[in-house]
């Protein structure tokens, strides 16, 4: 049997402890018992004069786990778990499964959500804490210039934010802009230099546009200041609701993430070959001669 925590009383002077013989020493143990169950750490007691104030963490323990809380593993609430992020979603997504255990962990400690009458306490438990915990995390990611996407489950907020450090240090690269653009969309996406146009002619096409377009000149082969972002999906239809859509995504991240000087083109590409409207007889796409190897 663990020995109990100390008692907050027994560090008053001897004559006020129990037995003492001055003042109300139940009192006392009672009235202390409500500053102990707020600064101290809160751990069960085996004695059966333990009076239970508040049912939350103390402060004690909020400090112990504060250096945790700030990087999105959330250790404490997985002690001895060997996993990069264990999951608070144990169900396969798309299921919104949050581990209710784990949610009644941190409003033990954070006092996030008051305990209702009745059944309805988990159902407010899981809303509230997973909320704050939603809200921390994007709070977080403006620490390194990163817009979370709602759309995502905070299993995979916490998965990125652990692994988005180097794409900060990127910020500003075709290295960092084409991983930023495969996470936020789902796709084959690259990010290339412009180098399909014309030598520069001094006089005739010495101006750069705002925007690169076929013919357009360039320096030493390519475009200064340019690139360009491939999108390679599978299909052949390229102009369809869900590639627009993902086109018009690419724009809009480029856009807020791109150096403030450069221009870019977007060019949509496929995995899938279709005679006559990607690959052509005779040019791309040849027919075997019967009898050949």
């Amino acid at each position: 049997m663990a020995n109990p925590p100390i008692r907050y009383i027994q560090f008053l002077p001897a004559i006020y402890q129990p037995g003492g013989g001055a003042g109300n020493q139940a009192f006392l143990d009672a009235y202390l018992g409500i500053l102990q169950n707020l600064l101290d750490r809160n751990a069960p007691t085996d004695d059966d004069t333990t009076t239970e104030v508040v049912n939350r963490r103390g402060l004690a323990d909020v400090i112990d786990v504060l250096p945790q809380l700030f990087y999105p593993r959330l250790s404490f609430l997985f002690p001895g778990s060997e996993d990069f992020i264990p999951p608070l979603q144990p169900a396969q997504p798309p299921s919104p499964t949050y581990s209710d255990e784990k949610f009644d962990q941190l409003n033990d400690y954070f006092g996030i959500s008051n305990p209702g009458a009745g059944a309805s306490w988990q159902t407010t438990v899981t809303d509230e804490v997973s909320a704050w915990l939603n809200n921390l995390l994007n709070w977080q990611s403006t620490w390194i210039g990163f817009n979370c996407d709602n759309n995502w489950t905070l299993d995979s907020k916490r998965e990125i934010m652990a692994t988005i450090l180097p794409v900060f240090r990127q910020r500003g690269t075709a290295a960092g802009l084409e991983e930023l653009l495969n996470i936020y969309i789902d796709g084959d996406i690259a990010v290339n230099d412009v180098v399909s146009a014309p030598a520069m002619t001094v006089g005739h096409t010495t101006r750069l546009k705002a925007e690169y377009e076929g013919g357009d000149p360039v320096v030493g082969g390519v475009r200064p200041f340019a690139f360009q972002v491939v999108l390679t999906v599978p299909t052949f239809d390229l102009s369809s609701p869900a590639v627009r859509s993902k086109v018009a995504a690419i724009k809009a991240l480029t856009d807020q993430e791109k150096p403030a000087h450069t221009s870019y083109t977007v060019e949509v590409t496929t995995t899938v070959t279709q005679l006559g409207v990607n690959s052509y007889l005779g040019e791309s796409f040849l027919l075997p001669i019967p009898g050949d190897a």
